[in-house]
C-alpha cells in the first residue's frame, strides 16, 4: 500500500521500492495524492504500468473533484471512507457519474455501507468491497479499542456477516490496528 514510510506517490519511488522488494511477487498500490495529502493528484498516467492501483489507504479523499479525474482513467480506485457511510454515497454517485474504472471499498463496518454496495452491485456497478475479522467478530459493546473505522453494533456485525454470505463484501483483509497497541486481545465470537 501506498502509506509506507515514503509515500509511493512517484514513478521514481515506485520503481525504487519494486526494486527492493524484488524477490517478493509483489505489485505495489500508488497513492492517488501527493503524500495522501488529498490535495494534488499523483501522475496517473505515468505511474499506472507500475502499480496495481491507487489509494490514499488510511486517509479519506475528500476532493471527489481528484476522485472522478482519477476514475475517469479507467483505473482500480481502493477507498478508505471516513465517514464511511457519508463517504460511500458520495463514491458511489462520482463513480455512477464517471462510468469508468473499478472502485473498492476497505474496511467495511456500517450495515448503511453494506446495503450501498449491494445496491450497488444490483446496478451491475463496478464496486467491490472488503472487511475486516473485527467488523464481524467484535463491536463496540465489546471492545472499546480505539480503531479506523470504529466498531460497529451488533446490527452492523450481522450486516457484515450477512454480506459475506451473500457476496455483498467480496474480500476478507487483515488491518487490525488499534491505537495504542493492546498487550492482550481475547477474541469474541458473536
Amino acid at each position: 500500500m501506498s502509506n509506507i514510510k515514503d509515500c509511493l506517490d512517484t514513478k521514481p519511488k515506485i520503481l525504487k521500492y519494486n526494486q527492493k522488494i524484488s524477490a517478493i511477487k509483489s505489485i505495489p498500490i500508488s497513492a492517488i495524492t501527493i503524500g495522501r495529502q488529498g490535495k494534488k493528484p499523483v501522475d496517473i498516467k505515468l505511474i499506472k504500468p507500475n502499480v496495481f492501483g491507487f489509494s490514499d489507504d488510511g486517509n479519506c479523499l475528500k476532493n471527489l473533484k481528484i476522485l472522478e479525474e482519477a476514475l475517469s482513467h479507467n483505473i482500480l480506485i481502493m477507498a478508505y471512507l471516513e465517514p464511511e457511510i457519508e463517504m460511500a454515497k458520495k463514491y458511489i454517485e462520482v463513480f455512477k457519474k464517471v462510468g469508468k474504472g473499478i472502485l473498492y471499498f476497505q474496511h467495511v463496518s456500517k450495515f448503511e455501507t453494506v446495503e450501498l454496495v449491494r445496491y450497488a452491485k444490483k446496478c451491475n456497478l463496478n464496486i467491490y468491497t472488503e472487511t475486516c475479522p473485527q467488523y464481524f467478530a467484535f463491536n463496540n459493546k465489546l471492545e472499546n479499542l480505539k480503531i479506523n473505522p470504529p466498531y460497529g453494533d451488533e446490527q452492523d456485525n450481522r450486516a457484515i456477516l450477512g454480506g459475506l454470505k451473500d457476496g455483498t463484501i467480496d474480500v476478507i483483509a487483515s488491518d487490525f490496528a488499534p491505537t495504542p497497541r493492546p498487550k492482550k486481545l481475547a477474541l469474541h465470537l458473536i
